[in-house]
């Protein structure tokens, strides 16, 4: 099901249940990523899609062919950020995995990985002006991490650990969305919570009421969403 969140009011609204324009349920969907334009695109299993994000109607772009691996984080890159300097569709594997997606064809390139140990725990976002942030995981810490990542020509990555995602004495754990505006990241949980997350030190805040879900699988944000310093 697709949702719109709204930092203003911290509050969290329904689009519908992802559809083909015939009316068919198009399944479940990992995660959504949002270019400069706005425009809309969801990974499912196999397949990317790009999404009308007024009604959820999906219109199918191609497979993946990656076999058994699926594309659990998903985000435009800024051209300052990507390998090649264009606004670039990536997803990354659970195992840390990351391949850049061809946003006509759905076809992969495989970029690289993360550095050693490091997994993705849930989504990317990257925002002009600002930088690219991932949440990660490691066996190292007890929770999610929220990280720079700079990614090279070579396809190489370097992960900088921004902070624990942690509120209180609460480590946070699955958070399989991210977005940014204003001076914030916003983590979305497979509990059905959104959180606000400290963009300096991952430092997590009270969550909004309920959102009326029980779990999130994925956010996006365009990649030309206000910064403020």
């Amino acid at each position: 099901t697709l949702y719109t969140f709204s930092p203003y009011t911290n509050t969290v609204t329904e689009i519908g249940v992802f559809r083909y324009a015939g009316g068919a349920p198009a399944g479940f969907m990992l995660d959504l990523a949002v270019d400069a334009a706005g425009a809309v695109f969801t990974s499912g299993d196999e397949t990317l899609f790009a999404v009308d994000p007024t009604t959820a109607v999906v219109t199918e772009v191609g497979d993946f062919e990656l076999g058994t691996e699926r594309l659990f984080a998903l985000s435009f890159l800024t051209p300052s950020e990507s390998p090649d300097g264009t606004e670039m569709l990536v997803g990354a594997t659970n195992e840390g995995v990351v391949y850049a997606v061809d946003r006509v064809t759905a076809r992969t390139r495989r970029l690289g990985t993360y550095p050693e140990g490091w997994l993705s725990s849930g989504d990317i976002v990257s925002i002009d002006g600002l930088g690219t942030f991932a949440t990660l995981r490691r066996s190292d810490y007890p929770g999610d991490v929220l990280a720079r990542i700079l990614f090279a020509r070579d396809g190489s990555s370097t992960v900088t650990v921004v902070g624990a995602v942690r509120g209180g004495a609460e480590d946070f754990r699955q958070l399989f969305g991210l977005g940014y505006w204003g001076r914030d990241v916003y983590g979305f949980d497979n509990m059905g919570r959104p959180r606000r997350l400290d963009r300096a030190t991952g430092a997590t805040g009270v969550a909004p009421p309920a959102t009326g879900t029980t779990q999130f699988w994925g956010a996006g944000v365009t990649t030309q969403a206000p910064v403020l310093f």
